[in-house]
Protein backbone atom coordinates (compact mmCIF):
# COMPACT_ATOMS: atom_id res chain seq x y z
CA UNK A 1 0.00 0.00 0.00
CA UNK A 2 1.71 3.28 -1.05
CA UNK A 3 1.57 5.79 2.24
CA UNK A 4 0.61 9.18 1.59
CA UNK A 5 3.23 12.06 2.11
CA UNK A 6 2.01 13.33 5.69
CA UNK A 7 2.18 9.56 6.98
CA UNK A 8 5.85 10.01 5.93
CA UNK A 9 6.43 12.96 7.58
CA UNK A 10 5.08 11.16 10.56
CA UNK A 11 7.50 8.62 10.23
CA UNK A 12 10.20 10.75 9.90
CA UNK A 13 9.25 13.44 12.95
CA UNK A 14 9.17 9.94 14.67
CA UNK A 15 12.18 8.98 14.36
CA UNK A 16 13.45 12.30 15.01
CA UNK A 17 12.26 12.26 18.26
CA UNK A 18 13.55 8.56 18.60
CA UNK A 19 17.26 9.77 17.59
CA UNK A 20 17.31 12.76 20.05
CA UNK A 21 16.01 10.26 23.15
CA UNK A 22 18.60 8.01 21.79
CA UNK A 23 21.22 10.79 21.56
CA UNK A 24 20.51 12.28 25.05
CA UNK A 25 20.45 8.77 26.70
CA UNK A 26 17.11 8.85 27.87
CA UNK A 27 15.07 5.43 27.95
CA UNK A 28 12.39 4.90 25.10
CA UNK A 29 9.24 4.91 25.79
CA UNK A 30 5.54 6.03 25.00
CA UNK A 31 5.60 8.78 27.50
CA UNK A 32 9.01 10.50 26.96
CA UNK A 33 8.55 10.36 22.80
CA UNK A 34 5.31 12.11 23.96
CA UNK A 35 6.96 14.83 25.57
CA UNK A 36 10.20 14.86 22.68
CA UNK A 37 7.26 15.28 20.55
CA UNK A 38 5.71 18.20 22.30
CA UNK A 39 8.92 19.54 22.72
CA UNK A 40 9.07 19.63 19.03
CA UNK A 41 6.08 21.59 18.77
CA UNK A 42 6.96 24.93 20.17
CA UNK A 43 10.41 25.35 18.11
CA UNK A 44 9.04 23.40 14.81
CA UNK A 45 8.45 26.33 12.08
CA UNK A 46 7.26 24.85 8.93
CA UNK A 47 4.10 24.03 8.74
CA UNK A 48 3.96 20.52 7.41
CA UNK A 49 5.95 19.26 10.27
CA UNK A 50 4.18 20.94 12.71
CA UNK A 51 1.17 19.37 11.22
CA UNK A 52 2.73 16.06 11.07
CA UNK A 53 4.23 16.42 15.21
CA UNK A 54 0.68 17.09 16.08
CA UNK A 55 -0.61 13.75 13.94
CA UNK A 56 2.45 11.77 15.61
CA UNK A 57 1.29 12.67 19.66
CA UNK A 58 -2.23 11.26 18.91
CA UNK A 59 -0.62 8.53 17.26
CA UNK A 60 1.45 7.36 20.45
CA UNK A 61 -1.14 8.44 22.69
CA UNK A 62 -3.60 6.16 21.06
CA UNK A 63 -1.09 3.30 21.79
CA UNK A 64 -1.06 3.89 25.36
CA UNK A 65 -3.24 2.03 27.89
CA UNK A 66 -6.20 4.19 29.15
CA UNK A 67 -4.40 6.52 32.00
CA UNK A 68 -5.59 5.29 34.82
CA UNK A 69 -3.33 6.21 37.52
CA UNK A 70 -3.34 10.39 38.85
CA UNK A 71 0.40 9.38 38.59
CA UNK A 72 0.58 8.72 34.61
CA UNK A 73 -1.85 11.89 33.86
CA UNK A 74 0.83 14.55 35.94
CA UNK A 75 3.38 12.84 33.45
CA UNK A 76 1.36 13.01 30.21
CA UNK A 77 -0.04 16.62 31.43
CA UNK A 78 3.40 18.25 32.52
CA UNK A 79 5.72 16.50 30.19
CA UNK A 80 7.68 14.80 32.90
CA UNK A 81 9.63 11.76 32.90
CA UNK A 82 8.50 8.58 34.48
CA UNK A 83 10.94 7.70 37.47
CA UNK A 84 12.47 4.70 37.04
CA UNK A 85 11.33 1.81 38.20
CA UNK A 86 13.43 0.28 41.19
CA UNK A 87 11.19 -2.88 41.89
CA UNK A 88 10.41 -1.63 45.39
CA UNK A 89 6.69 -1.37 46.58
CA UNK A 90 6.44 1.60 49.06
Amino acid sequence: MQRSKSERLVDIVLGDAVITMLDSGDDIGAVRLIGVLKSMTKIEQNAERLEAIMMAIHEVEATLPQVNSSRDAAILAFNAEPAPDNGRKH
